[in-house]
């Protein structure tokens, strides 16, 4: 979507998650289109967008620079890669020459990410690998969050991130264990079942499958007590006719 519009002279400028919406069927809807930034290609009068989300904003965006293709390009790669880490942020942590709180904002404009540098952040716990993206992903991804955060021009333009994304898609390995899991065919196994393990949280909420157990017979019918009653009697009754008829079979001969 990225790309066309930018084929189409289009301008998103306000990117972040809460304006782009996807639902189960891969239609992507966005979300405050009045901030999308264009020229009139017959008055050439310009309509610039004065929106922007900090925690996706380029730092050419956060000086107060125009809304770009570039400057989309970066948003859209911090999304991809929230997309594919279970919405982990490329500039999340702390540096650790830090001498204060420091915000994603603040990381982006100092270009420390843990995806590119991770030896200079402190990453938060349960934060998933860059491994898990396909090696040409997590290439664009650095690209993006390495040379790219200042040079708007090293930036992987949404057509890359496109034909990158379409050439996994059929690689795509799904979980045996849990339907909802999917990986790159780059992994031993599945990460996500590790990160579960590990973390007792499943980033997808998926129903846990039901183990199969083999049916287990029914216990075999018991008779009620007056039942049994009746039969110890009956039996006691049996034992003494017969030792009756011994005996007096036994007298007869003699």
């Amino acid at each position: 979507m990225t790309a066309r519009m930018h084929y189409d002279n289009l301008v998103i400028g306000d990117f972040s998650s809460s304006n782009v919406v996807v639902d189960t069927n891969g239609f992507v809807t966005f979300l405050d289109c009045d901030s999308i930034a264009f020229t009139d290609p017959g008055t050439g009068e310009p309509f610039p967008c004065l929106m922007h989300t900090t925690d996706y904003s380029a730092p050419e965006r956060q000086a107060g620079g125009p809304a770009t293709r570039a400057s989309d390009d970066f948003a859209l790669a911090v999304l991809v890669y929230q997309l594919l880490t279970a919405g982990n942020h490329p500039f999340g942590g702390v540096p650790h020459d830090s001498t204060s709180e420091s915000t994603v904002k603040d990381n982006i404009a100092s270009s420390v990410s843990y995806v590119v540098r991770p030896e200079l952040v402190t990453i938060p716990r349960g934060t998933v690998d860059p491994s898990v993206l396909p090696p040409e992903l997590l290439t664009l991804a650095r690209a993006a969050f390495g040379p790219g955060v200042h040079a708007p021009a090293a930036r992987p333009p949404a057509e890359a991130w496109l034909r990158a994304l379409d050439g996994e898609r059929s690689r795509i390995r799904v979980c045996p264990h849990r339907p909802l899991h999917t990986y790159g065919a780059h992994m031993p196994a599945c990460p996500w079942c590790t990160r579960a393990a590990l973390t007792g949280h499943d980033a997808f909420n998926g129903p846990r499958p039901v183990p199969v157990q083999a049916p287990v017979p029914p216990p075999p019918p018991q008779e009620a007590p007056a039942a049994r009653r009746f039969g110890a009697l009956r039996t006691a009754g049996l034992l003494i006719v017969l030792v009756l008829i011994v005996v007096i079979v036994a007298g007869l001969l003699h």
